[in-house]
């Protein structure tokens, strides 16, 4: 299991059952990075929006739901804080934090301890995204004091909570899911979904993932990439579609076991083509 850290203002999955971002680029970094079962935790910013007395302290914890949701269709308007909304702070405006990730399960830190009475200080990056959590600090947290919170169950919960169960591989009741509602589901687990092979300008630097348009994916990805300062960015180098999203997944983590030696995190690998093909044919079932 992966641990991942972020930093909030203030923690109630009663009212905000999510995970939240500021750009979709972010939420599918997240996606791409953890599998089902992985945590977040949740840390309260030493600014002024965070409560002063939990300011920099852990407060909670939640398992990342594979889900994602345009925050307004599971949280209310009225629950939200004027200061999430720009410019204007009073519900209007711009919602500063308009993609989630639904939480599956929750848990609330009984003593909050300090961040730095556990583990150093986050990165920057924590403020607007998430960031793993390695040993031996990942144990130090998970063995805190933690506390199952439940979470609400609500119409959004009922219906997403089936295709989160569908991209874990779980078995879920008869019947199809609810084929409408108001919310965003960008990995529908039915729909047809590919795997796919990107490549970093001249280098011999692989990223494995899955998704249901990789072409729209890549150019997500490369978003992230100073090409005015590199001159580089991931190009597509192969693709497999599969009849639904976990079978993509499925092949995507064959993919990534055969190539675990060349890891260099974050999905990507280090290794000749000959190895990336190697892998890539083994894992698809195919020779080219």
């Amino acid at each position: 299991m992966k641990l991942f850290a972020t930093r909030i203002w203030g923690f109630d999955p009663t009212t905000w059952p999510v995970i939240t971002f500021n750009a979709e680029g972010y939420r599918q970094n997240l996606l791409d990075d953890s599998d089902v079962g992985d945590r977040i935790i949740f840390v309260a910013t030493k600014n002024e929006n965070a409560d002063e007395a939990d300011q920099g302290r852990i407060l909670g914890m939640a398992e990342i739901g594979r889900v994602p949701v345009d925050t307004l269709t599971v949280v209310r308007r009225e629950d939200t804080e004027p200061g999430n909304w720009e410019p204007y702070g009073d519900h209007t405006g711009i919602f500063k934090w308009p993609k989630a990730l639904l939480m599956t399960k929750a848990w609330e830190a009984v003593d909050r301890p300090l961040l730095t009475d556990v583990m150093p200080q986050l990165t920057y990056s924590a403020t607007y995204s998430a960031v793993e959590v390695l040993s031996p600090h990942k144990e130090l947290v998970l063995g805190l004091n933690w506390r199952e919170h439940p979470l609400p169950e609500n119409e959004i919960r009922r219906r997403l909570g089936k295709l989160d169960d569908l991209l874990a591989g779980r078995k879920t009741r008869p019947g199809p899911p609810p084929s409408s509602w108001s919310g965003e589901v960008t990995h529908d687990a039915s729909v047809p979904a590919y795997t796919y092979v990107l490549k970093y300008g001249k280098h011999d630097l692989w990223k494995v993932g899955r998704a249901i348009d990789p072409k729209s994916r890549c150019a997500e990805i490369n978003k992230h990439v100073p090409v005015e300062v590199t001159g580089e960015d991931w190009k597509l180098e192969y693709t497999e579609k599969w009849q639904n999203l976990n079978r993509a997944h499925e092949i995507e983590q064959e993919v990534h076991s055969l190539l675990k030696k060349f890891g260099v995190g974050y999905e990507r690998f280090r290794c000749s083509k000959r190895d990336l093909e190697d892998a890539w044919y083994k894992g698809i079932g195919v020779r080219p």
